[in-house]
This record gives structure tokens, sequence and C-alpha cells, in this order.
């Protein structure tokens, strides 16, 4: 309810005339991957790359398609949202074990794998006023529908002799997680017991469905005929309620002294799940030279990591065409606005996308009318 509050409350205030005086149709398909132990490609495969240092790797990606009218516009949004949190020691058992390299028996592992993940569309309705000649506001509010969920997180402790022969009976786990899908095999291994029913049977829960809501806020500053600033929240409210979230929380506890082999406690069941996604934030500050050469100096901070960005743009054939770098991922970006098109591409290996640790992609298409 917070965002339809926000939004009716901004509605009733009195603004000068909206921004826009003609109506266009547009799409804009975004997407942001990062990963720190190894390239995406990597990630994504046999982990078969130089291991560096790291604990997160994520990826959000949107794809919105609508028009917009005086100000306001109503689009469908597509939204893949990915984030996976680790430990160090995580990511190097894990690149060895993949990679047949030596696990040392003698070192105590400590491993932490925590994935946030939700996958959802919606319906958006936003609107920009013109609040002065040189100050504008743009708020969405997105009614979101959720697809696909897992979200929770997997703390296991083993030797490195146990790990390397994996001997996982005779580690320590906790497994607390929620999905639409079920990640640990418990369809093939583990006994359901219905209460409804009263009856024992295999695991194999539906998919359950989400509902919520987020919100977006983008301001634009013409500070004077040299200087522009634009901050844009993504998510400054993101919110998704699932009914009847499968569940597992499991204890292994492993102590040869006391017992053979491991105790268990395990649980499987379904409630009601609400999940998060932090905010993202983007600024960017312009300083225009001429009508034709300008720089911008940029800052996207995203899951606790911030991105700084240096920029410099010239005007030419109707068109701005940019390059700019990302001092983080040392990254390399190209772009090209103009009144029909937007494309803007950054990596950190242009030349090899299977190589790059960082990949952004940006392509809007704009179809104005009078």
């Amino acid at each position: 309810m917070i965002p339809i509050l926000i939004f009716t409350a901004l509605s009733t205030l009195s603004f000068p005339p909206p921004a826009r005086e003609t109506w266009e149709l547009y799409s804009d398909s975004t997407a942001f991957i990062y990963s720190e132990p190894v390239s995406v490609d990597a990630l994504l495969n046999d982990w078969n790359d130089t291991l560096e240092s790291g604990d997160i790797a994520f990826t959000h990606n949107r794809f919105e398609a609508g028009a917009r009218y005086k100000g306001f516009r109503i689009a469908k949004v597509l939204r893949y949202d990915y984030i996976l949190r680790f430990n160090q020691q995580t990511a190097t058992a894990y690149h060895q074990d993949q990679n047949d390299i030596d696990i040392d028996p003698e070192t105590d592992f400590n491993l932490l794998l925590a994935p946030q993940h939700a996958r959802s569309n919606g319906l958006l309705i936003g609107y920009r006023w013109k609040i002065r000649s040189n100050f504008q506001i743009d708020i969405a509010v997105t009614r979101l529908e959720g697809i696909q969920l897992l979200d929770g997180e997997v703390t296991v402790s083993v030797s490195g002799a146990d790990f390397d022969e994996e001997n996982l009976d005779r580690a320590n786990a906790n497994v607390n997680y929620h999905y639409s899908e079920p990640k640990l095999s418990e369809e093939d291994d583990r006994i359901f017991y219905d209460q409804s029913s009263q009856t024992f049977g295999e695991w194999n829960p539906a998919e359950p469905k989400g509902q919520g809501w987020s919100s977006d806020v983008l301001a634009h500053w013409k500070i004077n005929r040299h200087f522009n600033a634009t901050l844009w929240i993504e998510d400054l409210y993101h919110k998704i309620d699932w009914d009847n979230a499968p569940f597992t929380r499991d204890i292994y506890q492993y102590d040869p002294e006391v017992h053979i082999l491991p105790t268990f406690e395990g649980r499987l069941g379904f409630e009601k799940f609400s999940q998060s996604f932090s905010a993202r934030q983007h600024l960017n500050i312009q300083y225009d030279y001429s009508n034709r050469w300008g720089s911008e100096v940029s800052l996207y901070k995203a899951n606790g990591i911030t991105f700084p960005r240096i920029s410099v743009y010239c005007h030419w054939l109707w068109t701005q065409w940019q390059v700019s770098y990302d001092t983080k991922a040392k990254a390399t970006g190209i772009a090209l606005h103009n009144k029909y098109l937007t494309f803007d591409v950054l990596s950190d290996n242009l030349k090899d996308h299977k190589k790059a640790h960082t990949i952004g992609l940006r392509v809007g298409l704009h179809i104005p009318f009078l």
C-alpha cells in the first residue's frame, strides 16, 4: 500500500504543466551482470577461469514497453533479478573442485552460499512533473506478479579431506531457503508428510505465486547552462509477498565422539514469505563544454558495491556519441543516444565477452507522434 499512498498524495498536488506535450511508443531493455571471482561465462558453466577475490555475483535485467503522453506513461515490465552471495572459502573450494585442483586436507572449510532470486512482471504507471523550468521529477509505481522464487542460505563446515572425498556425511550444515523448485534433491531423497491428508509421499510442491509493489524515482536538475544532474533510484520500495512458498529447513550435526553418523533434523513445508530487493542508485553529473562536447561523472550503486564512471560525449549527426570508463569494474563503455534509439554497451573485455566479469547492455526504441 505504501507506493499507492505516495503516488496518490503526489498526484493531488498542484504542479506546473507536465514535461511532455507529445505522445510516443517506447521500449527499453537493460541488463547488468557482474561477477567478482570468475568471468560471467565461467560462473554460469564450469568455473574454468583464474580465481580472483570476491564474494558476490549478481544480475539485474529489465524490459519495459509502453506509451508516454503528456508526462504520463504506462508500460508492461518484465524483470529478472539474481544475487548470489558467498564467502571466499566457498569460491576457493568450488573452484578447486571444478578444476581438479588438490585441496589441502588440513584446511577446515566454513562454506556459505546465499542466493536471492526473483522473476516477475507487472504493470507500471508513472508521471513526470516539470516542477520548475530547470527541475523535473518522475515517479513510477509497478504492480508486480512474482513468477519464480529462490531465497535463503546454506552454511557448511567440513574438513578439507572430507570435502575432497565428497564425504559430506561428516559435515555440519544448516539449510534454510524458500523456492519455486527444490535445489537440493529433496524430491528424490525426502518423504513428505501432508498433515491435511495425513499421508506420506514425495516432496513435489506446487510453484508459489507472488504479488507485490515496486517504486522508482528520477529527478533531473539543470543547474545552469553548463551543469546538469540526474538522480535515479530503482526499487526505492520493493516487496513481493509469496503465498504458500515451499521451504526447506535442515540441520546436520556431526560429532565423531558421540555418533558414527550425523544427526539430522529436517522440515519441509509451506508458508507466506516476503521478499525485498535493496534500492539501486544512479547519480550522473554532466558538464557541457559547448554545444557539441561534454563530460560526465556518474556513480552506480548496487548490492553494496559502487561503480564510479567517467565519460566524454560529442553531439554529431543528431546523435550523442559517448565513451566511458568504469574505475571499479575496469570496464569500457560505448553509447549512442538520439530521438529514436538508445544503445549502451559496457564490458571489461569488449573483444571476448566470455572473459568479461562485467557486462552491461541497454537498448531502447522511441517512436514519437505529434
